[in-house]
């Protein structure tokens, strides 16, 4: 590659700015970039500033990301253990923030909560306000005191 301004000679840098070969008579330092002397390094200055506003900006950004993250595990973790439906929390916490990234450690947690709050309270709190009314929702199947009559009246045994 010559130099753009002096095309006899070889070229031993490029601008940042223009993307001009440069020879050692029109390079120009400007922190640790090449620019074209007297013409852009006022331009590539701003480019370098630019450049390291970006990477603080992106260390911030990137603590905000993990608090962010961090924090939404939690609350589906205890949305899962105060309803107990885990899978609806993963749903939704997936839906709210689009990141399969918190997939895994979500449904860690929410187990985790789900078998804590389980082993803490028998009973969920949806259930637990039905009975403070006095409803009471049957499990499993209904105990008949007769085992041979069947189920359903249209059933009869052979």
């Amino acid at each position: 590659m010559r130099c753009f301004y002096h095309g006899d000679v070889d070229a031993v840098a490029i601008c940042k700015s223009c993307g001009h070969g440069l020879c050692h008579d029109c390079c120009a330092e400007v922190g640790t970039s090449s620019a074209c002397r007297n013409r852009c390094e006022g331009e590539v200055e701003s480019l370098n500033d630019m450049s390291q506003r970006n990477k603080s900006a992106f260390q911030k950004a990137s603590g905000v990301y993990t608090r962010s993250g961090i924090f939404t595990t939690t609350m589906g973790a205890v949305f899962a253990g105060i309803i107990r439906a885990p899978m609806t929390s993963v749903l939704i916490i997936f839906e709210m923030t689009g990141s399969y990234g918190l997939v895994l450690p979500l449904m860690i947690a929410n187990m985790s909560a789900y078998v804590l709050a389980r082993h803490w309270r028998h009973t969920p709190i949806y259930e637990a306000l039905l009975e403070q009314d006095g409803i009471f929702l049957p499990h499993g199947k209904p105990i008949t005191p007769d085992h041979d009559t069947a189920e359903f009246p249209s059933e009869a045994p052979p």
